[in-house]
């Protein structure tokens, strides 16, 4: 929605007026300062007031509703980083609602959380941190984060809490590049990096797209073009499959495959 001018509001009132029998006589006094002028301005700033009140925060507005109504994907994302591994919730005095008794922030061990749907089940994403980078929950805060899942879930869900290790992305690259520029001493690794970073400036259960991977790598000091021939990943240790041009993270996270490492090809030019 965009906010109208107060001429714009104006000149809508006026052929409204004009369009009516009965209010069409109220224009028979021209006057600038005839009561019926003044009372058609002041409903056209209201109604301008108004608009503008709503266009500056209804992103606000539609933001706050969806984060904090009850059984939302984001409400369960917010949740599940809430939760706090080791402690046992509780009814408060009420008996209207589950909380911890103590909030322990160095219990919350869940820093990335996320929902996806897949054949009617909402799978529950999540990922701790392990010297600052994401990975899975072990067997136990799964345990846990699965026991707090199922206390908080509504009635009637049909839920699954998921913590892979990252998905495994491994790709074949042309790369060409200045002659001048050694490709083994700095041209290949930069690629290298900037595959990583990459893959893990991603948002959390984010899609990986090739068109914006080749976009950074071609920003790289002496390349000229790059090609991706061919992308595989492979899922909770699984096998590797072949992928297009883009893909959902089902880990949601992703880094590059130490078993198959990415494969550079140069062409100097």
């Amino acid at each position: 929605m965009q906010q109208r001018k107060i001429e714009q509001i104006i000149a809508q009132i006026d052929a409204q007026i004009q369009s009516s029998i009965v209010l069409s006589v109220l224009t028979v006094n021209p006057s600038a300062t005839a009561i019926w002028q003044w009372i058609r301005y002041a409903i056209a700033y209201a109604i301008w007031f108004f608009e503008g009140m709503v266009v500056s925060h209804a992103g606000e507005l539609e933001n706050f509703r969806e984060k904090d109504a009850i059984g939302k994907d984001l409400w369960y994302a917010k949740q599940m980083k809430l939760f706090q591994y080791g402690d046992a919730l509780e009814w408060d005095d009420e008996g209207s609602v589950l909380r911890y008794p103590v909030v322990d922030l160095s219990k919350r061990i869940i820093v990335s959380a996320a929902v996806s749907a897949a054949n009617g089940i909402a799978i529950v994403k999540v990922a701790k941190s392990v010297s600052s980078e994401l990975a899975p929950l072990d067997t136990s805060e799964k345990a846990a984060a699965t026991a707090y899942l199922d206390r908080i879930q509504i009635a009637g869900t049909n839920m699954v809490l998921q913590s892979y290790p990252p998905d495994a992305v491994t790709l074949g690259v042309e790369v060409w590049h200045d002659a001048q520029i050694d490709f083994i001493s700095l041209i290949e690794p930069q690629v290298q990096s900037a595959i990583s970073n990459y893959l893990r400036n991603l948002d959390f259960n984010g899609i990986i797209i090739w068109t914006l991977l080749i976009d950074s790598l071609q920003k790289i000091t002496g390349v000229k073009a790059v090609k991706i021939n061919n992308a595989s990943v492979s899922v909770n240790g699984g096998t590797p499959f072949q992928i297009n041009e883009w893909y959902q993270t089902v880990a949601g996270y992703a880094v590059q495959d130490t078993n198959f490492p990415s494969i550079i090809i140069s062409h100097p030019i």
